[in-house]
């Protein structure tokens, strides 16, 4: 790949995480067979894709945030399967928010990634957004005086001051108990009890050194936690040239669902998807990915020069080399054909930064499908692309330049060979009636309100519910603000939108 210090840094990170790599592969390799565990094994690339764990090894850096690309996965096949053709995937868990985005049905990629310290991974990724906001983010008043919520985290040890286990700090989680929005013996199905006391009195300290209430205090800190997410989003809208009004957020995770709503609220978005067992949705996601192998190489064209008319050829090349080597990793089981994506990345003549553009998708073994007007065999490859270029630009950025000159910089090609099928298990325990309670939770700033409590276990699809409520469940809990109705969909996800006058006449007793 062009760029020398991004593929040096690379090549560095490659070597470094191979020997850890290579040893984890082998041991759980080892630990499989012991245990006889006969099948398919494989881990996640951080494209989206699964490798077979005895060739993870081969290319590691691959591997590097293949925790954030399964959420990804995940949330995009949950937003295709309500019909959404524009959606945010916003997977909140203990220390993290990790932000991604679907267009059209499909996920965004990109070809360099920074890790800590700023180093560049030049390698095929899915397109994410990661910050430091999850339950276990750190509440405290900064040097400048000012409230701050994370990056700090307190972590699953010690974890928040509820859990009991020596945290001493306020975390978003805390707020939330505060707040009524987490029941203290329903945390993780009961499994664990929460200490409410010590997150009030934790809480209480903080709203100490901020002159407010503790009700007040808890307020803030769900705001700027919600401010901060809300920060990602634009990073992955409106800096790729989207208007994140059109969106929906599909929100997963141990605590996305509890803040999903007031995001979209603020951000004004469409609607907010929460997917069946939502804190399961990174592994989810994992388990269905494709096969998957990238192939790119540089290939720096004037795409009006005759220098570009060999593009064709390396393109069908590369599309050649990356169907052999997953045609060499194919899982036993799979049935279907492996299908391969060429691109070229291209850009203005002088421009730091490129566009991929895709140009043809089909079975390598079979005829090609052609998607767009641009095939390996079209004699005038080099024309379409710039026309493809010129379109791209102009949808991305609001304007083209049709008289300057395009170039290539380089191209790719991917093979994929489809997961298995999907076979979705509703749950286990719905009703037409779900039992439904209630309890005093804080609702907005200063307005403390009868909510409706609900076992999402028992909810089946048309079930609908006018907020404010809150839908528990073992591995996470959904808040519905005031305003707010949820719905359960035909695929069990809660499709929770604002809905006018709502709220207006909401019985908030005498805490108001």
């Amino acid at each position: 790949m062009w760029r020398e210090y991004e593929r040096t840094a690379t090549t560095a990170m490659d070597a470094y995480v191979s020997p850890i790599v290579q040893r984890f592969a082998h041991t759980l390799a080892t630990g499989l067979n012991e245990r006889a565990m006969s099948g398919w094994h494989a881990l996640m690339k951080s494209n989206g894709g699964q490798v077979p764990l005895e060739h993870s090894a081969d290319r590691p850096i691959e591997l590097v945030l293949s925790g954030l690309a399964g959420g990804m996965m995940g949330g995009g096949y949950w937003a295709r399967a309500v019909g959404s053709e524009k959606a945010v995937t916003l997977d909140m868990g203990g220390t993290s928010a990790d932000v991604g985005v679907v267009v059209d049905g499909q996920l965004q990629y990109t070809g360099l990634f920074e890790v800590e310290w700023g180093v560049p991974i030049a390698v095929p990724i899915i397109d994410v957004s990661t910050i430091g906001a999850g339950g276990s983010s750190l509440a405290y008043v900064g040097n400048d005086g000012l409230l701050h919520v994370g990056p700090a985290s307190a972590g699953a040890d010690p974890g928040p001051v509820c859990y009991g286990r020596g945290g001493t700090q306020p975390t978003v989680t805390d707020a939330n108990l505060v707040m009524g929005r987490l029941h203290p013996d329903h945390f993780l199905g009961g499994e664990l009890t929460l200490d409410a006391e010590r997150a009030g009195t934790a809480v209480a300290e903080l709203a100490d050194s901020l002159e407010l209430g503790v009700d007040a205090a808890a307020e803030a800190v769900l705001t700027l936690a919600v401010e901060n997410m809300a920060g990602a989003v634009r990073l992955v809208t409106v800096d790729r040239g989207h208007d994140y009004r059109e969106f929906d957020l599909v929100a997963f995770g141990g605590a996305g669902p509890l803040h999903a709503a007031a995001i979209a609220r603020h951000m004004r978005m469409r609607r907010v998807i929460v997917p069946p067992t939502p804190g399961l949705v990174s592994a989810f996601g994992t388990i269905i990915s494709d096969q998957r192998v990238d192939r790119r190489m540089t290939a720096v064209r004037r795409l009006d020069a005759p220098e570009a008319t060999d593009l064709a050829g390396i393109l069908a090349r590369l599309a050649r080399e990356a169907h052999a080597e997953l045609a060499a990793q194919r899982r036993a089981d799979a049935t279907g054909d492996i299908v391969v994506t060429t691109y070229v990345s291209c850009r203005y003549v002088g421009q730091n930064y490129e566009q991929e553009i895709r140009t043809y998708r089909g079975h390598l073994d079979r005829s090609y499908e052609s998607l767009l007007p641009a095939s390996p065999d079209d004699p005038d490859l080099d024309r379409r692309l710039v026309e493809m270029f010129h379109a791209s630009h102009a949808r991305v950025y609001g304007y083209d330049l049709p008289e300057q000159a395009v170039q290539s910089v380089y191209v790719g090609a991917t093979a994929l060979l489809a997961g298995g099928e999907v076979r979705f298990v509703p749950y286990t325990r719905t009703t037409p009636n779900p039992r439904i309670s209630t309890r005093r939770v804080q609702v907005g700033e200063g307005v403390w309100a009868d909510t409706a409590v609900v076992d999402r276990e028992e909810l089946q699809p048309g079930y609908t519910l006018n907020g404010p409520a809150i839908v528990e469940e073992p591995n996470s809990t959904t808040f519905v603000p005031p305003g707010y109705r949820m719905e359960v969909d035909g695929t069990y996800c809660l499709i929770i939108e604002a809905v006018k006058g709502l709220g207006e006449n909401l019985d908030t007793g005498a805490d108001t």
